[in-house]
């Protein structure tokens, strides 16, 4: 049996979703609170992405996030992009206050950042330039 932080995290941040829309990128759908008690688990599910090409955040079902789930999503990041892969999230609800909390944790330098998990999809298959430390990003209610 699971120990609680886990059971936690597999309740409120689903794993990898293949979907069909989304088929040329792996998609991850986090949901609920990205925070201490479901890290150990998001971890593990994040590990999947590392060795795929395009990689999707959809953070659309997610509620809140602390410096903990943020340090989770950095470091899958950087493993990624260890791997030669590149990540766009998407859906991060400004008025929850996650996009700003991705902002003033720099990831917009490390992954491209999109109101909308369709706006990041486009930007992944408009074939994004090599990692090089800064990505545009997409502000919410606006143009980057």
């Amino acid at each position: 049996m699971p120990d609680a932080g886990l059971a936690r995290a597999e309740s409120h941040s689903a794993g990898r979703v293949a979907d069909s829309a989304f088929s040329d990128a792996a998609v991850f759908h986090l949901r609920g609170h990205l925070d201490r008690a479901s890290a150990a688990g998001l971890r593990i599910q994040l590990r999947a992405a590392v060795g795929e090409s395009m990689v999707l955040f959809d953070l659309s079902g997610v509620l809140f996030i602390d410096s903990i789930g943020v340090g989770v999503l950095l470091g899958a990041i950087r493993s990624i992009h260890e791997h030669g892969g590149v990540v766009a999230i998407g859906g991060a609800d400004s008025r929850r206050g996650i996009w700003g909390v991705l902002q003033r944790a720099g990831v917009g330098r490390l992954a491209f950042l999109s109101e909308s998990p369709a706006g990041a999809m486009h930007w992944l298959r408009q074939g994004p330039p090599p990692v090089t430390g800064r990505y545009p990003v997409s502000r919410p209610g606006g143009a980057p």
